[in-house]
């Protein structure tokens, strides 16, 4: 396990940190119960207790502002929390406020026939509800039982996003990338509220960026153009989530809000970070976050978590938002990328980019349409052992035409 750290520039009580302060992780926990065959956080009697360990962290880079710290811990639940040299803890805003520690689960591997699906949401698994119910038979009797992990990718915000799982419109998931990114939450055996932000996620993504100045620039725009604006909300001082969002009235001051930024922040300053536009409700919203940040490398980071191989990972998806999170059927160096199915309904944004994509040999473009479209890359790709049929027969994508004549 690898422990990251921002280095904070001021302490709890506001003070400009030393430049010589000593920090440490300090982790607990204990193992799962190691029996054959058992859900990894059943509820037996647990195995070997660990720590507290104490980890220490040392400066990565020129400034030495990274702090990195690594130890062996085995497949179990755990939580730590990062102190200075002198036993002071750092206040950790979590899901629910203030949190004493960080969760942390480390999963055992996943076995050789297990599969890691990861799914956009809207247009791709809801949409057809008889299309939904069908799909999570057919992924609960034939993939589950193998050890397969389902995580929903989406753009929606947390709350939107676990508002399905919590009304039963969706199962609840192994993980959950919200956000477009920015955001992963992992959850428990114990349904839709047994559910925890991925500290680690947040932790990188706040290490590829420049916070702080970024924070100040944007403070003096939206200062002097503050009769445009009607909010501004710097997120990692709020809930942790790396993000800051600009609200303001319409396209035109976005556009002028946006070319503001772009030139002040990135070309004069050059502050990396990436930055787009959505609306609703009547507003629009500026959305600055680390560059990137993105659908794809979130489900690199779930897939590596996880303990998956890239050839044993699919992602589905059907709309353009989603060509970031299809990026990484591509692969880079000796990665070899991931598995990828576009459903019948997929926008031409995304339909062209698979179609010049060096990847697109191994995207499958399925006829069927939302989430069977799913299930028809999920056999083409991973063709299940014998099992019962779903109700109806055949799975949908049996006899269709192959990715070389699917359109």
């Amino acid at each position: 396990m690898i422990f990251r750290l921002s280095k904070p520039q001021k302490d709890a009580l506001g003070n400009i940190s030393s430049p010589d302060e000593e920090y440490v992780a300090v982790c607990s926990g204990v193992s799962f119960c190691g029996q054959e065959g058992h859900h990894p956080l059943c509820m037996c009697e647990p195995g070997a207790a660990a720590g507290p360990l104490r980890v220490p962290l040392l400066g990565q880079g020129k400034d030495a502002s990274i702090l990195k710290g690594s130890t062996l811990l085995a497949p179990g639940q755990y939580q730590y929390k990062f102190e200075t040299g002198g036993g002071r803890e750092e206040e950790l805003m979590g899901l629910w406020g203030v949190e004493d520690h960080r969760p942390l689960t480390i999963l055992p591997p996943p076995r050789h026939e297990a599969l890691l699906l990861m799914s956009d949401i809207d247009g791709t698994l809801i949409g057809d509800q008889d299309a939904t119910d069908k799909f999570f038979w057919i992924w609960n009797e034939r993939y589950r039982p193998n050890g397969a992990h389902l995580v929903y990718n989406t753009g929606r915000p947390f709350g939107s996003a676990h508002r399905l799982i919590e009304e039963n419109q969706l199962q609840p998931p192994t993980a959950l990338v919200c956000s477009e990114g920015t955001e992963i939450y992992w959850f428990g055996p114990h349904g839709a509220h047994d559910v925890e932000p991925d500290y680690e996620w947040r932790e990188i993504l706040m290490l590829s960026w420049e916070y702080e100045a970024i924070k100040k620039g944007v403070e003096g725009i939206v200062e002097m153009m503050q009769h445009e604006v009607n909010d501004a909300q710097f997120l990692p001082d709020v809930n942790g989530q790396p993000m800051i969002v600009i609200s303001v009235a319409d396209k035109g001051k976005a556009d002028n809000m946006i070319g503001k930024i772009d030139h002040e922040l990135r070309q004069s300053n050059r502050l990396l970070f990436d930055m787009t536009c959505s609306s609703g409700g009547g507003n629009y919203f500026i959305l600055m976050i680390p560059k990137g940040a993105s659908k794809g490398s979130a489900a690199i980071h779930v897939s590596k978590r996880l303990g998956f191989p890239p050839e044993r990972v699919m992602v589905a998806g059907d709309g353009e938002n989603d060509v970031p999170l299809f990026e990484a059927t591509i692969g880079a160096g000796a990665s070899k990328g991931f598995k990828g199915t576009i459903v019948g309904n997929a926008v031409e944004g995304l339909r062209s980019w698979v179609d010049r994509s060096p990847s697109g040999p191994k995207i499958h473009r399925s006829m069927s349409q939302q989430a069977l479209g799913v299930l028809e890359g999920l056999e083409r790709h991973f063709p299940p052992c014998p099992a019962a049929m779903p109700p109806g027969g055949s799975l949908p994508g049996q006899g269709g035409e192959s990715d070389e004549t699917a359109s």
